[in-house]
């Protein structure tokens, strides 16, 4: 496991940034239409569509009442879910919900394998993904250089992507909220590993990985009741293992880190009826091997 620095210092946060500055092009990005799923929130940030109407994005770049505007469609964002214990940089991930669906098939798949220091180089190039306005997308392929838990006393989930060859930072203002992706720009169904969070270190670029809250996310948009009545209910997140090896989970200063926020007593009943129906569904498929596509 590589040392790490006593201290994480946050040099440039793009939540400042992304409240005064429209989205910006990924320093030296590549134009591209592949990555529709990235789209803009219309004066801010961006975000990765994962369903048809729901979007991940980061928790400070989290908003309602503004249009996302992706290569997939565009809708209005009505309704914004933030992590539970929030405080930029730590728990910056945010769920947003559209008013009308985006429909696209497949949906972005989400990476359910944590990457952590110790399996970090198993995951070699990963693609910088950013929507420039109007579906317009732009990509840059770099390397993975760290993975961190803790920054100081915030919980963050992030992984590091690394600066770019004249050391400048790969995201630029506006950036927050876009995607990186597990392997080279042209793999076929990318996998999201990241939502663009902050730069960090020596203009490095921090991403916080989706599956630390993944019974959140799955919770949230299980239990989300829909007003408009042609809204699919009970969307789901789709997950997807790249690789396991075990490990343990690496920290930016170990002598400063934080006990895991405790979560409240309702989160930990909903995570317990989650659990409950994995195993169900889990009991109930193994019960029909013959059956597809059971309908859970």
């Amino acid at each position: 496991m590589p040392a790490v620095p006593a201290q994480l210092h946050v040099s440039i946060l793009l939540a400042i940034l992304v409240c005064s500055t429209p989205a910006h092009a990924l320093l030296n990005g590549t134009p591209s239409t592949d990555f529709d799923m990235v789209g803009q929130i219309v004066g801010g940030a961006d975000g990765v569509l994962i369903a048809p109407n729901w979007v991940l994005t980061a928790g400070h770049a989290a908003t309602t009442g503004k249009m996302f505007s992706s290569g997939a469609g565009s809708a209005m964002i009505d309704a914004k879910f933030i992590l539970p214990n929030y405080n930029f940089p730590g728990n910056d991930l945010a769920l947003l919900h559209l008013s009308s669906a985006i429909e696209n098939q497949p949906f972005t798949a989400l990476n359910l394998t944590y990457i952590e220091a110790g399996n970090i180089a198993d995951f070699s190039t990963v693609t910088l993904a950013n929507a420039s306005g109007n579906g317009n997308n732009q990509y840059v392929e770099t390397t993975l250089v760290n993975a961190y838990a803790h920054a100081g006393n915030y919980f963050v989930h992030w992984i590091v992507a690394d600066q770019s060859p004249d050391g400048r930072p790969i995201v630029q203002g506006g950036d927050s909220g876009s995607a990186l992706y597990l392997g080279l720009a042209d793999t076929v169904a990318p996998v999201l590993g990241g939502i663009a969070s902050a730069i960090c270190l020596t203009n490095k670029s921090c991403y916080v990985q989706p599956t630390a809250y993944r019974d959140w996310l799955d919770i949230t948009m299980m239990l989300y009741v829909p007003s408009n009545p042609d809204e699919t209910p009970r969307q789901s997140v789709q997950w997807v293992e790249t690789v396991s090896i075990p490990g343990g989970i690496s920290s930016m200063a170990s002598s400063s880190v934080a006990a895991v926020p405790e979560p409240s007593t309702i989160l930990l009943m909903l995570s317990g009826l989650l659990l409950g129906w994995r195993k169900f569904r889990q009991q109930y498929q193994d019960a029909l091997p013959r059956r597809i596509n059971p309908g859970f």
